[in-house]
């Protein structure tokens, strides 16, 4: 941990004369850099005896012991702890992202603001609260389909903006049975700070924070994207989804299904790109689009469509063992990295099976089980 930062995570304190009493005040401008690193030991050249290298280890090993008698684990968190050990002193861990600035309680500010509470920054609030509350990084299973979210809105006066009040009423820590709540007072043009201009209060259970903007927004975000163009000035940005492609290689297949018979009419090398967008109000779309060699594409939406036309339905897994009985003998796990649609207007099975190489790697397992944006 260099010097310089061990001032802003000890140095600010406030206290809002309510029940958390006197508690931490870090304010990180978004175009500021913030960074740890663990204790550096300077060794000049030289030769060094048992006692010289023992009494250095042991210097270290004080500094970091200072470390933590200076920062209650309560106001330091613990990831933040292991992250910064783990970086080497040449190096530097920064404070960079949303997810950083949330998780270790860092105020970012003045940032941008989006111009209104919707499911969907109502839900990233709620997630990036989460890991400040609990120091842990979300579950990355985690899907919030069917969740009630409820948004009331007051209307503006005496200069203020609206304010809104966002309700999840569940879907978060054991048995996804706990809930978050998500107060937005927005647009306050009164107050003269800009970093006060706007107020998002998250709960979960029994813990609650005050965040600026920022928290707002997807946990993944740089936060030198959302600096102001001119710091005292509100700016608002238009509130907007999310979108990440996939992608994976492997064979596409399409078989002929005649009088409950299927003749295999195509085999070949393909690429399937899965495009997961979400919008403001969570709604989800899945969109996977499968690249022939010949430059001819095979697109599936939401699983209900083929090519534009309905998906019909079909026993996909037994043609997923036959798939794995003929091609990938020796390897049946490959029958859950496969999917297969039955095309309504040709009643054609077109089939999908990943590269092998999914069944003993993690990271595209992953990948594969990711079927949607939260």
């Amino acid at each position: 941990m260099s010097p310089p930062a061990r001032l802003p995570l000890w140095g600010g304190r406030r206290n809002d004369e309510n029940d958390r009493g006197d508690h931490p005040d870090r304010k990180l401008h978004p175009l500021g850099k913030l960074g740890f690193h663990t204790t550096a030991l300077t060794v000049p050249k030289g030769q060094y005896d048992e006692s010289t290298v023992a009494k250095a280890y042991n210097l270290a090993s004080q500094s970091m012991a200072e470390i933590l008698q200076l920062m209650p684990p309560r106001e330091f968190p613990r990831s933040l702890l292991v992250d910064m050990l783990a970086t080497p002193s040449d190096q530097m861990l920064y404070v960079d992202t949303v997810a950083k600035a949330a998780r270790w309680n860092i105020d970012v500010v003045p940032t941008v603001s989006p111009e209104k509470l919707t499911k969907l920054s109502l839900l990233r609030a709620c997630m990036n609260g989460e890991t400040k509350f609990f120091d842990e990084p979300n579950f990355p299973g985690a899907t919030f389909s069917g969740i009630d979210i409820r948004i009331d809105v007051e209307d503006s006066s005496d200069g203020l903006g609206p304010s809104y009040t966002g309700v999840m009423a569940d879907g978060f820590r054991q048995e996804l049975v706990t809930g978050c709540e998500v107060r937005f007072d927005s647009h306050m043009p009164d107050w003269e700070d800009p970093a006060l201009r706007q107020t998002i209060w998250v709960s979960m259970g029994d813990s609650y924070e005050d965040f600026p903007a920022y928290v707002l927004f997807p946990a993944k975000t740089p936060i030198r994207s959302l600096a102001r163009v001119n710091d005292p000035d509100m700016e608002i940005r238009a509130v907007s989804g999310e979108q990440e492609r996939i992608n994976f290689k492997g064979r596409c297949f399409v078989i002929a299904l005649n009088d409950g018979q299927g003749t295999l009419s195509d085999d070949e090398a393909c690429l399937m790109e899965r495009d997961l967008s979400v919008d403001e109000n969570l709604v989800r779309t899945r969109i996977e689009g499968f690249r022939w060699p010949s430059g001819a594409k095979t697109v599936v939406k939401n699983d209900t469509e083929i090519n534009g036309h309905k998906v019909a339905r079909y026993d996909s897994e037994s043609a997923r063992k036959w798939l794995v009985q003929k091609f990938y003998q020796g390897n049946e796990d490959m029958v859950y990295f496969m999917d297969c649609w039955r095309n309504s207007k040709s009643g054609n099975l077109f089939c999908f099976a990943s590269d092998p190489s999914i069944t003993t790697d993690p990271e595209l397992q992953k990948n594969w089980y990711k079927t949607q944006l939260y």
